[in-house]
């Protein structure tokens, strides 16, 4: 009996010890998780088209381990801000805590009084970050905590954080990092489809006028002209979404040339 008692004791000291805060990037769909560029940097993702929105969600496969729940964020640098944004769910202006309600999960715990989970906008001038503050009850149990959405809105590098203070109080615990690139769905519908390969196609050879076509539109490889480096630019993301909100486009066949 004693041994049996040691043994549980053990399991649940070892269950505690490895209970761990997570994120884990979905594309629009909420299902398909982000493919990394790499599998040894699993958290370097593949590129993303300008337009792209993706969605966080923070987990964990424990309770918290402080007595009054987690504490933590998602959060970018003010200069990351410009070219990738977090988007709350479901602000309560009414709430106590003016939280993002549809961003708190189940799991995350429940109102009691006037105490609940936390999902809050925030601007932080001492780590000169931006985005959200996040918070469980101290019931919280393993599961989903948190959904938060992201959309990328400008070329090039950004990346967002996971601040837990438990841990780190100086910066982020883990960060995940995007690079976004020119959209291929120039019609903006949400996909990349034949639509989108009619207007490559249409402007095939000829010069790009950066006063009249805006910041290239199908001009991808950024050389003045539509040719083959920018068909194969645009192949490579063939019939990616964009934002699931759309309907799906036909047809399901890629380009083979022009």
């Amino acid at each position: 009996m004693r041994v049996l008692a040691v043994i549980a004791i053990i399991a649940i000291l070892t269950s505690v010890a490895f209970a761990e805060v997570f994120v884990t990037v979905y594309r629009c769909d909420e299902k398909t998780p982000l493919t990394p560029r790499d599998v040894n940097t699993p958290r370097v993702y593949s590129d993303i088209m300008v337009g792209t929105r993706l969605v966080f969600v923070v987990s964990s496969d424990g309770p918290p381990k402080a007595r009054e729940g987690w504490w933590g964020g998602l959060q970018t640098t003010w200069d990351d801000w410009e070219r990738g944004k977090l988007f709350g769910r479901g602000y309560d202006p009414n709430s106590n805590s003016y939280t993002y309600r549809g961003s708190t999960l189940p799991a995350a715990g429940r109102l009691i009084g006037d105490h609940e989970p936390v999902a809050k906008f925030i601007k932080s001038a001492k780590f000169k970050t931006i985005g959200f503050d996040l918070a469980t009850m101290y019931e919280a149990v393993a599961g989903d905590w948190f959904v938060l959405d992201y959309v990328a809105e400008q070329t090039g590098l950004c990346s967002v954080g996971l601040f837990d203070w438990a841990l780190n109080l100086t910066g982020p615990t883990e960060t995940f990092s995007f690079t976004h690139v020119p959209s291929r769905d120039f019609d903006g519908n949400g996909v990349v489809d034949l639509a989108d390969f009619v207007s490559l196609a249409s402007r095939w050879r000829l010069p790009v006028d950066p006063n009249t076509d805006g910041a290239g539109t199908c001009d991808l490889d950024a050389d003045g002209v539509i040719g083959p480096s920018d068909l194969g630019m645009f192949s490579e993301f063939w019939l990616e979404r964009t934002d699931c909100t759309s309907p799906a486009a036909e047809p399901n066949v890629p380009p083979a040339g022009l």
